[in-house]
């Protein structure tokens, strides 16, 4: 009898610890559901706290692109102004000191709006007039593919009086003296050489980059290894003017507009500043026929 009870008080026992096993394992099956489903909701908010990241990173691109075109349409607009300031300022210091009557003035004001044939080159003895097509030029493009008819001189005089304005060493720029590239660049290929010059400044910061420095790469072209090299800077400059009129303007592709969404897709502010790097050259160019 007393061995009867003995088992059943063990079994009693055994019965008690399965219990408490039992319940301890429900509570913790519970504790762990209750803490993967935190988890689970926490997986959740920092994904969507990534995604409003991204939207935030997206808007913030959106918002840098916008305040960097209103900074070049600003500079744009200060370098109009400087240019009717001094057309103003040259205007009024002839009228005053001319000796000629109101009739001569007229008519030395209709001259001066006339198209220039010559352009006077600096050769630090004299001056020289070489004859070329240097005249005002329109800062609409419609047509890249219809030359500037500038010489290789005329290109480098451009260059150095635009790069000098801007607050850069025309000499330490790998744009030094690569007129006579662009020239033949526009006569082999036919595309004009201002648009090149937009490009390669928009490019590699009027080629002062990394990429032009060590790679010869005026306009950011790509290779199948990242961005290509180049063994001189004309041969790059061969290489853009054979690309831009086999695959751009041979495909009517003519404008900036329409270059720019196959050459920079995606880039909101690429063709803005290329527009406004094209119109600062040819509103240099058109300031030293002025001043001719």
């Amino acid at each position: 009898m007393k061995q009867i009870i003995k088992l059943s008080l063990n079994q009693i026992a055994l019965l008690a610890v399965t219990i408490i096993f039992v319940v301890c394992t429900i509570v913790a099956a519970k504790s762990y559901m209750k803490i993967n489903t935190e988890i689970q909701q926490l997986t959740v908010k920092v994904e969507e706290l990534n995604q409003e990241l991204e939207v935030a990173d997206t808007q913030l691109d959106d918002i840098k692109d916008h305040l960097k075109d209103m900074n070049n349409q600003l500079n744009l607009i200060k370098a109009r102004l400087d240019k009717i300031e001094t057309i103003t300022d040259t205007a009024s210091n002839a009228t005053i000191n001319s000796p000629a009557n109101a009739t001569s003035a007229a008519n030395s004001s209709s001259t001066a709006s006339m198209p220039i044939e010559s352009t006077k080159i600096n050769t630090g003895e004299s001056t020289k007039v070489e004859n070329s097509a240097l005249s005002i030029v329109s800062i609409n493009a419609t047509d890249l593919s219809q030359k500037s008819n500038l010489s290789a001189n005329q290109f480098n005089s451009i260059i150095e009086k635009t790069l000098e304005s801007r607050g850069y060493v025309y000499t330490a720029s790998t744009f030094y003296n690569i007129g006579e590239s662009l020239y033949n660049m526009e006569q082999t290929y036919g595309i004009n050489g201002l648009f090149a010059l937009a490009v390669s400044s928009q490019e590699t910061e009027y080629g002062f980059s990394n990429l032009a420095v060590n790679k010869n790469n005026l306009f950011g072209i790509s290779g199948d290894n990242g961005y290509r090299g180049f063994d001189t800077i004309d041969e790059c400059i061969q290489y853009f003017g054979n690309m831009i009129a086999k695959y751009y303007v041979g495909c009517d592709r003519t404008t900036i507009s329409s270059i720019g969404f196959k050459y920079c897709p995606g880039s909101k502010s690429w063709i803005t500043n290329v527009s406004w790097f094209f119109n600062l050259y040819g509103d240099t160019c058109n300031t030293l026929v002025a001043n001719l």
